[in-house]
């Protein structure tokens, strides 16, 4: 299995019930705050904040890999973090959001 097939799971593993997946913010804690994707009070990331935790940092070849998978997947043009915070959007779509990157992956 590809590093990026195993990164994607890893996200829908982590966001795969709705109240650990959040909008507008990259994580939030128990009470709804902002926090930090790799602190461990967060309970809820939206897509970039799951890929910042999964990867352990923003902007290397991992992240870039799922940044593109993502986007890749994204109906429209809107790019994966317009979608996770459209007010339309629901964890069901960000789920099939997923399944769809995952089964693209090598």
């Amino acid at each position: 299995m590809s590093q990026l097939k195993a990164d994607l799971q890893a996200i829908r593993q982590l966001l795969d019930t709705p109240d650990r997946w959040t909008k507008n913010f990259n994580a939030r804690d128990a009470l709804g705050r902002q926090a930090l994707p790799d602190d461990d009070n967060a309970t809820c990331w939206c897509l970039n904040g799951a890929m910042i935790k999964i990867t352990d940092a923003r902007y290397t070849r991992r992240y870039d890999a799922l940044d593109s998978a993502l986007n890749a997947a994204v109906p429209g043009r809107t790019g994966f973090i317009t979608f996770n915070d459209n007010g339309s959007t629901r964890h069901d779509d960000v789920l099939n959001l997923l399944d769809q990157a995952i089964a693209a992956a090598p």
